[in-house]
């Protein structure tokens, strides 16, 4: 929970507008957040070879493995959205509501 709300109040100051009135791009953050994404995963593989990722074995599989990233992407984003209207705390306690 603790590092769930450091990332969020991280993220908030980032979206907030600065003394300057300068804010990181909605879209940048969620692609920045995407992409590390990525690079600590294939870090976690390289590290590790008993995480080894099967390769997909058909188009249904493709299917549901893009279905999958684009609802975590559009969570992502729409978290990153909320973030930008509401209270962090009020983030923190919505995010904590939810299932794991």
């Amino acid at each position: 929970y603790l590092l769930s709300f450091v990332g969020i109040i991280l993220n908030k100051s980032l979206l907030s507008p600065g003394p300057h009135g300068d804010a990181v791009p909605l879209a940048v953050l969620a692609l920045v957040q995407m992409l590390f994404t990525l690079v600590f995963a294939q870090l976690r593989q390289a590290w590790d070879r008993s995480f080894s990722i099967r390769p997909l074995r058909s188009a249904r599989q493709i299917k549901h493995i893009l279905l999958l990233g684009s609802l975590r992407f559009l969570v992502t984003v729409l978290g990153l959205i909320s973030l930008s209207f509401v209270a962090a705390s009020f983030t923190e306690t919505i995010k904590a509501s939810g299932p794991l």
